[in-house]
C-alpha cells in the first residue's frame, strides 16, 4: 500500500578548500603523539569534534527562515573523506538545509529484499542552484576575511577552475554531495499518497508503525537527529497508549 511516494532528498553541501599557512589541523590527529595526548591528558587534535564553527543565513533577503548552514572544519575534506591531502588544509562547507527539489522512491518488485529506485532530482529547482550559488561565493568571501585570511594558504578546491557564475555552477552540479539527513520516503500525513497516517501507522498494515526521519513530511531546517529522537519518542507514547 502506498508504495510509490515523493520524498525530500538530503540537505546538499559543497565544500572549498584551502592549504592552512600554519600547522594547526587535524592533519596529525591520527598520528601516535595525538593519540598519547588525547590518552594522557585529554586533550589536543582528537578532542575536535571536526565541524567547529557553524552558522545559519539566508541566501537572499525576504526569507521567512535560514536556508543555508555554514561550517567550518580544522581538515581537509573531499569526497566524503575519501580522498587525502599531504598537509595542513582547512575547510568550508555551504549547506542548503531546505531544498526544493523533489525526488520519487519506487519498489522494483514485490520482492521484500530487493533495493528500490530512489531517484533524488538534486538542484532541479532553479531556487536550489541560487542558493548554493550564493552559498558558494558567502564562503570564498570569508575565507578573504580575517582572521582566516591570514593562515589561508591556495585554494586546493575547486580552485580557478570555478570563477564565473556559469563555472562555479558546473563545479557545483559536478561536485556537490549529500549531506547523509534523506528524509520523506515514508511521509505521515493525511492524503492518499501519504504512507503514514499522522499517528506514525502505515497504511493498510496492522500493528505497524515506522518512527525515524522517513517520516517527515519536509526536511527540518537543520540536522536531523533531535528531531529523529522526538520522534522516536512520540512513537513510543503512542504506542503506550494504544496498548494501554
Amino acid at each position: 500500500h502506498c508504495f510509490i511516494t515523493d520524498c525530500h532528498p538530503s540537505a546538499l553541501w559543497r565544500l572549498l578548500n584551502y592549504e592552512s599557512t600554519v600547522p594547526e589541523s587535524l592533519a596529525d590527529a591520527e598520528r601516535p603523539k595525538a593519540l598519547a595526548e588525547w590518552l594522557i591528558r585529554r586533550s589536543g587534535p582528537l578532542t575536535s569534534n571536526v565541524g567547529e564553527a557553524m552558522a545559519f543565513v539566508r541566501s537572499r533577503p525576504g526569507l521567512p527562515a535560514a536556508d543555508l548552514q555554514l561550517l567550518f572544519g580544522p581538515a581537509y575534506y573531499h569526497d566524503h573523506g575519501f580522498d587525502d591531502h599531504d598537509g595542513h588544509a582547512f575547510a568550508l562547507a555551504a549547506t542548503l538545509i531546505a531544498p526544493r527539489s523533489r525526488g520519487r522512491l519506487r519498489l522494483r518488485s514485490a520482492d521484500p529484499l530487493g533495493k528500490p529506485q530512489l531517484i533524488g532530482n538534486h538542484l532541479t529547482e532553479p531556487e536550489d542552484m541560487a542558493a548554493m550559488l550564493a552559498g558558494f561565493r558567502r564562503l570564498r568571501g570569508i575565507a578573504a576575511t580575517e582572521p582566516l585570511a591570514a593562515v589561508r594558504g591556495r585554494e586546493l578546491s575547486p580552485a580557478e577552475e570555478a570563477e564565473s557564475d556559469e563555472e562555479v555552477e558546473a563545479f557545483l552540479r559536478r561536485e556537490t554531495e549529500l549531506l547523509y539527513h534523506p528524509v520523506g520516503t515514508c511521509r505521515m500525513g493525511s492524503d492518499d499518497a501519504a504512507v503514514l497516517d499522522p499517528r506514525l501507522r502505515v497504511r493498510g498494515i496492522e500493528a505497524l508503525r515506522v518512527a525515524d526521519a522517513s517520516v517527515m513530511p519536509v526536511i527540518t531546517g537543520g540536522n536531523t537527529h533531535a528531531p529523529t529522537v522526538m520522534i522516536a519518542e512520540k512513537a513510543a507514547e503512542l504506542i503506550r497508549d494504544a496498548s494501554g
